[in-house]
């Protein structure tokens, strides 16, 4: 298993149509940073995916992304998980 592979389970993740990622629990990245790299691992496995980035929620506690009263700023990606096929209208 790659070092990569053991930081994100990407395998796992890519067999479902579609799932959640929670900052703070399944990345610890910038939320746009983890879009392109789901994008990127995707792109990598020959799957295309649509990433919608949700409106952080406010979870009482310390971390990384802290509000002006300290709680945690928690965002979360929707990812929608599709087989890569030929373009249409590409001869």
């Amino acid at each position: 298993m790659s070092k990569k592979q053991k930081r994100h389970p990407w395998d796992r993740w890519f067999k479902k149509d579609q799932f959640t990622l929670v900052q703070g629990r399944d990345f610890n990245c910038m939320v746009h940073s983890m879009g392109v790299q789901v994008r990127g691992a995707a792109a990598a496995r020959g799957l295309y995916v649509r990433v919608l980035i949700s409106n952080p929620t406010v979870s009482k506690g310390k971390g990384n992304y802290l509000s002006s009263k300290g709680d945690r700023i928690l965002a979360k990606l929707k990812v929608f998980v599709t087989k890569r096929g030929p373009r249409a209208g590409v001869r």
